[in-house]
């Protein structure tokens, strides 16, 4: 019997322990199935692949070009940059606030001088498309070339539409400028506007000494007690004196009213005066 089994175990090979002669069987067999299935689908797989390999060598294929994304396009979608129109009104202020605004949306565009010379002479209206139309004529009668430039229109403007004297009165009126009844706020916004017409170009400090020399001299002393470094702190500062100050009237002022008494309305008074006309007429 010993001999039996050991010469089955001989012919089929070692049975693993724990199993039987028949599962050993059993599992070798599913192992010999596994792999002949798996050369089938080798076999099945390169068969077809040699049939698509005759269908590409007698048809052409197709050529196919890789796309290439197009980067998002920047259309300034929900940004409004409208440019204003200039009608040639002689009014020195908006005429310089108009280039200004047409410089700003020119350089975010990253136009060229020439395009932007093209959509300038597209925003004159009124007197100044006829003082534009004029000078096209004009020069085209003397021989001259045609203007394409942006820089040489702004210098034509300039001389059309600002008075030779401009600049100067912009300094002088900046040497005599005073805050008077105007707010800190107000003052400053002046005081700013009328520099940078004049374009200075000047120190810090001497900035900030024309500022408080211009400023209310209460204001002004109580600045000068404050340390500061540039004509933003210095602006800061004074917008501060102010507050206080204003801090400072509202409480101080106070009707005078004895104690346990109400303050004198003005019904009060109104019917005092009745009573005294009344005592007047009774004893008349």
């Amino acid at each position: 019997m010993d001999n039996d089994q050991g010469g089955r175990e001989g012919g089929e090979g070692r049975v693993p322990r724990g199993l039987s002669l028949e599962q050993a069987q059993n599992i070798r067999r599913d192992r010999q199935l596994e792999d002949l299935t798996t050369r089938m689908d080798e076999l099945m797989r390169m068969m077809q692949q040699g049939m698509h390999g005759n269908r590409r060598s007698q048809s052409p294929s197709p050529v196919h070009h890789p796309r290439h994304r197009q980067p998002p396009r920047d259309d300034d979608r929900g940004l409004r940059l409208d440019l204003p129109d200039f009608d040639g009104a002689m009014k020195p202020e908006k005429f310089l606030e108009w280039l200004q605004r047409m410089e700003r949306v020119f350089d975010y565009k990253d136009y060229d001088d020439a395009k932007r010379f093209k959509v300038a002479i597209l925003k004159l209206t009124g007197y100044a498309s006829l003082w534009y139309e004029n000078l096209k004529n004009k020069r085209r009668k003397d021989g001259k070339p045609s203007l394409h430039s942006w820089e040489k229109l702004k210098t034509r403007m300039k001389k059309r539409f600002l008075p030779s004297d401009f600049t100067q009165d912009m300094f002088r009126k900046l040497q005599v400028l005073q805050q008077n009844t105007l707010s800190v706020e107000e003052y400053v916004v002046e005081f700013e506007k009328i520099n940078m017409l004049c374009d200075v170009d000047e120190k810090a400090e001497h900035k900030i000494a024309r500022f408080i020399a211009g400023l209310d001299k209460k204001l002004a002393k109580k600045v000068d007690l404050q340390p500061y470094w540039s004509f933003e702190e210095v602006v800061q500062v004074a917008m501060r004196a102010e507050k206080y100050v204003k801090a400072k009237k509202a409480s101080t002022f106070k009707p005078f009213v004895k104690q346990g008494e109400k303050p004198y309305s003005g019904a009060k008074k109104e019917e005092g005066m009745h009573l005294l006309l009344s005592l007047i007429s009774l004893k008349g």
